[in-house]
């Protein structure tokens, strides 16, 4: 039984689009004065996958996992010379490749607490990275 202080659903939104948990109920009616005031939207169910993110059901609730996304990760490739030279700042095309690598930590760290301490910790270098940082 709800009480005053239980939420009656979950609500979070990336960019455009709108996630919503709830009742059957209150899911149905969002999305039809949804769909009154912006027309037509895409509607999923679990399980789905959006951003990178499988949501499915189990015996015990849902779960929310990025396996595929981190499997298809790719490190930063440097030239095998600069492999030695640890206190060597990034050159540029380097830099850009280190910035984006730190941003798909980053967003594997929604599911991924494991690596959420070293990717803040990384990431505060992202403006003088040096090839030890990519290590």
């Amino acid at each position: 039984m709800a009480t005053s202080c239980s939420p009656l659903a979950l609500a979070p939104s990336h960019v455009d689009d709108n996630e919503l948990g709830s009742t059957q109920s209150l899911s149905d009616e969002s999305h039809l004065n949804f769909e009154k005031r912006w027309g037509p939207v895409k509607r999923q169910v679990i399980p789905y996958e959006h951003t990178g993110i499988r949501r499915t059901r189990t015996p015990l609730g849902l779960k929310l996992d990025q396996d595929d996304f981190c499997q298809a990760a790719q490190p930063v490739q440097l030239a095998d010379h600069r492999w030695s030279q640890d206190d060597s700042d990034l050159f540029s095309d380097e830099l850009t490749l280190f910035r984006g690598i730190i941003g798909v930590l980053l967003w594997m760290c929604q599911t991924r607490m494991d690596i959420l301490a070293d990717v803040v910790l990384i990431q505060q270098t992202v403006c003088k990275a040096k090839v030890i940082h990519v290590k």
